[in-house]
């Protein structure tokens, strides 16, 4: 009797694991499933006179349209000293970050939408890394991080010298960017948003080329041309 009833006891308590194993795997994989990214962790290098992204997408798989409210938040944030950083969200640009900063964001059930850390090594190598946490704000148990890697290749001092051809002021700007071109030929330059699309190409004469800037929306912006076979960068800021 003893021994029967012993059995029977280990055998409730099976089911008891099964059960509990059970719940917390569908729990898991809810939660899972409730809201993706594309990447967990993406590493990015690059020479230092340029920026590099760090990008992924974040998918909303809810299945109650009222989830579609979420924020993103800077949890760890290592960077060279003089390195800019900037991020985007679905919707929008920031930059001036630092740990701790927060922004909201909406992404509606079934929708993918970019997420994208931009990189600016401001001719200094090294190596740094930034990791956001996204979470909703109506569910706890949709949450999950995003880590940016980056290693900037450090510039001999005669590459550092040829970005000095084309200097500019002032910076942050608002309606007007003054650039000064020190060669004897002309130039042909483009201006990029953080998103990497071109807003404007322009040919640089030697001397200072006044560009207006004032149909730009407020943010970072990045002068581009190629130099002696080299991409050189050279970020602003726009303001309003």
């Amino acid at each position: 009797m003893y021994f029967r009833t012993n059995e029977l006891k280990q055998k409730k308590m099976k089911r008891i694991l099964h059960t509990l194993a059970a719940v917390f795997f569908t729990a898991f994989t809810i939660q899972a499933q409730n809201i993706s990214l594309a990447s967990r962790v993406v590493s990015v290098e690059w020479y230092s006179n340029e920026s590099k992204l760090a990008a992924t997408t974040i998918t909303n798989n809810a299945t109650d349209p009222a989830d579609s409210l979420f924020s993103w938040q800077i949890i760890e944030y290592n960077l060279v000293s003089g390195w800019d950083f900037s991020f985007c969200d679905n919707q929008e640009c920031y930059y001036g970050l630092s740990l701790g900063s927060t922004k909201n964001f909406t992404l509606r059930k079934g929708e993918t939408g970019p997420l994208k850390g931009d990189f600016i090594f401001n001719d200094i190598g090294g190596n740094g890394n930034v990791r956001v946490v996204i979470k909703s704000l109506s569910n706890s148990s949709m949450i999950d991080t995003f880590s940016m890697i980056a290693k900037g290749w450090a510039t001999g001092v005669n590459d550092i010298k040829k970005t000095n051809t084309i200097s500019f002021y002032p910076n942050p700007a608002k309606d007007i960017i003054t650039l000064k071109q020190k060669g004897n030929k002309t130039i042909d330059i483009s201006i990029y948003n953080i998103l990497g699309s071109i807003v404007k190409n322009i040919t640089l004469n030697p001397g200072e080329n006044s560009i207006s800037i004032g149909d730009l929306q407020k943010g970072m912006y990045f002068i581009r041309y190629m130099e002696n076979g080299n991409l050189v960068s050279k970020p602003f800021t726009k303001i309003e």
